[in-house]
């Protein structure tokens, strides 16, 4: 079984499963269908179809039919889960901290498989109305105690417990990297769209969808903001990921590298969009947008030349950071983020402690002095 990628006729990315006999794996997509229609964004149906094809694969290993699936099968699923790795579900290797699924991971192929079985259930396609209880809600009264039991480890040491059903998940430190590195960042980068880009992540934390799904027509210099909108079929695949329109302010610094990327680079180049493949030097490609597996390139090369591992999502951590530590309130740095509700935002960055704020909120930082130097940055790069 595998996930094909496929392109609707407005350009919407879909995704569908097909089987060993390279046929269509109706009853999956069908459910990918559902989903489509229910408004949910492409990156969340394919995960969806990524997370069903692992569970027919052991389904298929087990010899069992989904139709007719038990307490049992589903505690050896979550176990199927914990002691393979995430490269290779059909074999049973040694799990590593490197190639072991993370709890938040198991979490959401379970819970894919609910919203699976539910369809079906609704539908009259499956009567199993017990298993379906004990997968919606594992720890429910009736049936905590009944699946406590369920701790088997996996075959390594590990330090945290497992449990069937969803994984206790412990918050990982946003990785960040400092205002030195940032200035190697820009100064790493060969080009004005480079720079452009770079710097835009920095200043404002978007994530790279958002950031390559920019149209020229999102940018109001008069009012020196952004206009961020969710939009499903640009050609790149670019998604913003939140469904809310919001404006993001920018600096007059990155407008003026604006100004100067557009009577440069972009000059004769037909394209809505602010990142484009500009240096093909194919007329045919240069209006292309910018991809993700560009961008992946991009901070690819930046790492090896500074020697430091940085990537995108670091940029929008180390900005989030940076003005929580600054005495900016959460509730304003979730709505900078684009988070739906400040708990996101406190989950993610609980390892700023009171006393840490606390100290950096006397360091009195100057963030106009900040841009200044990485913008001397972006002058000391060239181009």
């Amino acid at each position: 079984m595998k996930v094909v990628s496929l392109l609707s006729d407005n350009g919407k990315p879909l995704y569908r499963v097909y089987g060993d006999d390279k046929l269509p794996f109706k009853v999956v997509n069908t459910f990918l269908s559902f989903q489509e229609n229910r408004g949910r964004s492409s990156n969340t149906v394919r995960s969806h179809a990524y997370d069903l094809v692992l569970y027919f694969r052991f389904l298929r290993q087990a010899a069992k039919s989904w139709h007719h699936v038990g307490i049992d099968d589903w505690v050896n699923f979550v176990q199927y889960l914990k002691c393979s790795t995430k490269d290779e579900a059909l074999v049973l290797l040694p799990v590593t901290d490197k190639n072991a699924r993370t709890a938040s991971t198991i979490n959401r192929v379970l819970s894919t498989i609910n919203t699976f079985y539910k369809y079906y259930h609704a539908s009259g396609d499956v009567q199993m109305p017990s298993i379906l209880e004990c997968i919606s809600n594992p720890f429910a009264n009736s049936h905590s105690s009944f699946l406590s039991f369920a701790s088997k480890s996996r075959p390594r040491a590990v330090k945290r417990s497992v449990t069937i059903g969803k994984q206790q998940v412990s918050t990982p430190i946003p990785k960040t990297i400092n205002a030195e590195t940032q200035k190697l960042v820009v100064r790493a980068c060969n080009n004005r769209r480079d720079r452009l880009l770079i710097l835009l992540l920095i200043e404002t934390g978007m994530r790279i969808g958002q950031a390559i799904g920019i149209k020229h027509e999102d940018i109001e210099s008069w009012n020196k903001q952004i206009l961020i909108k969710y939009r499903e079929n640009n050609p790149n695949q670019a998604l913003s990921k939140s469904r809310i329109t919001q404006y993001i302010h920018i600096s007059e610094h990155w407008l003026n590298l604006y100004t100067d990327y557009l009577m440069s680079d972009v000059d004769g180049v037909d394209s809505d969009f602010v990142f484009s493949n500009l240096y093909n030097f194919n007329n045919l490609d240069r209006a292309a947008p910018t991809t993700y597996a560009t961008v992946k390139a991009l901070f690819k090369r930046i790492s090896k030349k500074i020697g430091v591992n940085v990537t995108p999502h670091m940029m929008r951590h180390s900005h989030a950071t940076e003005l929580l530590r600054s005495g900016v309130s959460i509730e304003i740095v979730a709505k900078r983020l684009g988070h739906r509700s400040i708990e996101t935002t406190k989950r993610i960055y609980e390892h700023l402690t009171a006393e840490d704020l606390k100290n950096e909120l006397h360091r009195h930082r100057d963030e106009s002095a900040l841009l200044s130097s990485l913008y001397s940055a972006n002058d000391e790069g060239g181009c």
